[in-house]
């Protein structure tokens, strides 16, 4: 139990370890800190995940909420109260919990949020907090003397991730669409591999000159994340979708984990391992299929890792069982965070299994 709980805690703080230092790092409360990158934008930083708060002639923007109320509050009270900035709006920039889980706490207090029409969408859908006001491809909005640029340039860890553009200050808040430089391959539950790496090769071509690059969790840095995202996931960019009929079956009508073979499987101290196996597992919008040679199931959590094997990921759309992707990975942890978000599939290392050209 002792040697997942650790891999655990090890994939859900990835970056954080390689965050620098810094004097000037405020602490706002226990779990959330902020530290400036120029004069007028500052990170904030609850665990491992991050956001930026602009400020100019006595306004403020802030950018992705922490992942609870008590912590955005907080940090909206920094900005009102210890800075006392007139709080002009709140940006969330994908729909996942470490960017807009603190949204009720964003509309008691009475302050306007903006976000991209997908993640309005997605927000319904899912019965999540609506932010208020939605748009569609780029959008400005004005704090003090500055003019801040929402950004929505492709698909990439979600389907609605945006950037936003400082141009003042040359800061490009990439969000989870930007991997922390020597960064894990990530959380891919709700991504389209695809995609992501020209999304980003779109946003260094617009936003190339960025002085400060600020990724959705991890150490910020310069263009170099830009060319270590589009690098990372670059080989999965000729991986298209595909329908599997075959697979259809079993993909719509199973639920939860279900031990399909394993040539082992023994149960210690809520740990369940199964030796040469092929598990698969499903929340309600997507579907696995893991096969490795050792697989280790906390059973209480339902949390489960491997260290090394392959992975098939299915989309769930009505009554087709689309294939996403398949690969082979190191280092695998897939935990069910709630009913909204599902299943989270984080990879240290992945390579495509099928490529096709364009």
């Amino acid at each position: 139990m002792k040697f997942i709980i650790a891999i655990i805690a090890s994939l859900l703080a990835t970056g954080a370890a390689s965050r620098p230092a810094c004097a000037k790092e405020i602490a706002v409360s226990e779990k959330l800190t902020i530290s400036p990158i120029t004069e007028d934008v500052f990170v904030h930083r609850s665990g491992s995940d991050n956001g930026i708060v602009i400020f100019s002639n006595g306004e403020a923007l802030i950018v992705s909420t922490p992942a609870d109320d008590s912590e955005t509050s907080a940090l909206i009270s920094w900005v009102e109260e210890k800075k006392g900035a007139n709080l002009v709006g709140y940006v969330v920039d994908r729909w996942h919990p470490d960017a807009m889980g603190g949204l009720p706490a964003v509309h008691r207090a009475g302050v306007r949020s903006y976000a991209h029409n997908r993640t309005r969408m997605i927000a319904r859908e899912k019965s999540l907090t609506v932010p208020n006001v939605g748009f569609d491809g780029q959008m400005e909005i004005d704090v003090g003397s500055k003019t801040i640029l929402l950004d929505h340039l492709g698909e990439n860890h979600t389907r609605d991730g945006i950037v936003v553009w400082v141009a003042d200050d040359l800061v490009l808040f990439g969000g989870n669409g930007i991997r922390n430089n020597g960064g894990w391959f990530g959380n891919i539950g709700d991504a389209n591999l695809g995609a992501w790496s020209r999304t980003i090769e779109a946003v260094n071509a617009r936003y190339g000159v960025a002085k400060h690059v600020v990724p959705g969790h991890g150490a910020p840095g310069g263009t170099e994340l830009l060319n270590y995202t589009i690098n990372l996931y670059s080989p999965f960019s000729t991986v298209p979708q595909r329908a599997v009929a075959g697979e259809a079956g079993t993909c719509l009508t199973q639920t939860g984990i279900v031990v399909e073979e394993a040539s082992s499987d023994e149960e210690h101290d809520g740990v369940r391992r199964l030796q040469t196996a092929t598990l698969f597992v499903r929340d309600a919008y997507k579907a696995l299929r893991i096969r490795s040679i050792d697989i280790e199931i906390d059973v209480l959590q339902n949390r489960i890792y491997s260290a090394i094997g392959t992975l098939q990921i299915f989309d769930i759309e009505g009554n087709l069982c689309r294939q996403r992707v398949s690969l082979s990975y190191s280092g695998l942890f897939v935990s069910h965070v709630d009913d909204a978000v599902g299943l989270a599939i984080v990879l240290k290392e992945a390579t495509p299994l099928e490529r096709f050209s364009n």
